[in-house]
């Protein structure tokens, strides 16, 4: 009896010992889950437990953080792509150019001989506002590509931050509210509904600088494209074809100005920042000066297209040939 009884003690203490371990066993493997606590606790990655439970499609779903990574990278691979040019340093739709220091306006034939077989010709009409040249410096800056077009106007006279345009006179023929002209350059707009546009976006018209820079960079070129006479074939620019009306902004790829801009010739002059000096006066600073204007519209061509040929006229002054397009300061 004695035997059996110790028996039944042993027994007894084995069971109790061995539960003790098994229990500690337990005790350390859920230790051990809690101490990995990061992966439970962290917000961004789902816990390893909740899979089993996911429905088919949230299975078949990339990981939590792999959309995380997608979402972050996204912007970054889509940016080249905000501006034309694909520098990524200007809004869509616009070209970065480089500051520079360049020769701006029409040289005297007697002070540079390189210009005189132009100066001298019967075409050049070289006028004295376009004179003397002189030496500017351009700090960097984006630019449209285009001509702002009708329909870009259109949207921002309708969201009540422009003004509608108004014709110029009775017979004249705005491209405001025609349905074939929504990818035209807007044109019957005064320096002000100019100003305006650009600025509701955020934006600025271009000086005067800037404008010819973008036009003709730092070379002695007549027109945007080069030299080539602007009468022969094929046509380099939207006017002095038996044109009668503006045309699709972009519609002469051989006219491009040496950074790719768009119609920087004919199709609608330009209105920029500035007032009208007389050079090299950069500008005379008065509000009520008339604002200087660049190149020449639809109706006109040959030397009236050349990368020098300024105008001016009041803040009201409109035309069915003047239009605009905006510039901005790149992105840091």
């Amino acid at each position: 009896m004695v035997g059996s009884a110790m028996d039944r003690w042993m027994r007894g203490a084995f069971c109790v010992f061995g539960m003790a371990v098994i229990a500690g066993c337990r005790s350390g493997s859920e230790s051990s889950a809690i101490d990995g606590g990061p992966r439970a606790s962290a917000p961004s990655p789902a816990p390893a437990t909740s899979a089993p439970h996911a429905s088919t499609s949230a299975r078949l779903a990339p990981p939590a953080a792999a959309v995380s990574v997608a979402a972050t990278s996204a912007p970054v691979a889509a940016a080249p792509s905000a501006s034309s040019d694909g520098s990524g340093k200007c809004p869509n739709g616009m070209i970065f150019i480089a500051g520079a220091t360049f020769t701006m306006g029409a040289a005297n034939p007697k002070d540079d001989p390189i210009e005189a077989d132009y100066a001298e010709s019967d075409r050049a009409g070289i006028t004295a506002v376009e004179r003397p040249a002189h030496r500017a410096t351009v700090q960097p800056f984006c630019i449209d590509r285009t001509e702002v077009t009708t329909a870009a106007y259109a949207a921002c006279v309708e969201r009540g931050r422009c003004q509608p345009t108004q014709p110029p006179a009775a017979d004249s023929v705005c491209n405001q509210g025609l349905a074939d002209r929504a990818n035209h350059p807007i044109n019957c707009v005064s320096w002000i509904d100019a100003r305006n546009y650009c600025l509701s976006s955020g934006f600025r018209l271009p000086s005067e600088r800037e404008w010819e820079y973008a036009a003709r960079s730092g070379d002695k070129r007549w027109y945007p494209w080069g030299k080539e006479d602007p009468l022969y074939d094929p046509p380099h620019y939207c006017g002095d074809h038996g044109q009668k009306t503006t045309c699709a902004v972009g519609s002469f790829p051989i006219g491009k100005s040496p950074f790719g801009l768009d119609d920087m010739a004919g199709n609608v002059a330009e209105w920029t920042l500035n007032s009208f000096c007389k050079y090299p006066k950069d500008d005379c600073g008065n509000p009520d000066d008339d604002r200087v204007y660049r190149s020449n519209g639809f109706k006109l061509g040959g030397d009236k297209v050349r990368v020098t040929a300024r105008s001016h006229a009041p803040h009201s002054f409109t035309s069915v040939e003047l239009g605009f397009r905006c510039a901005a300061p790149p992105k840091s």
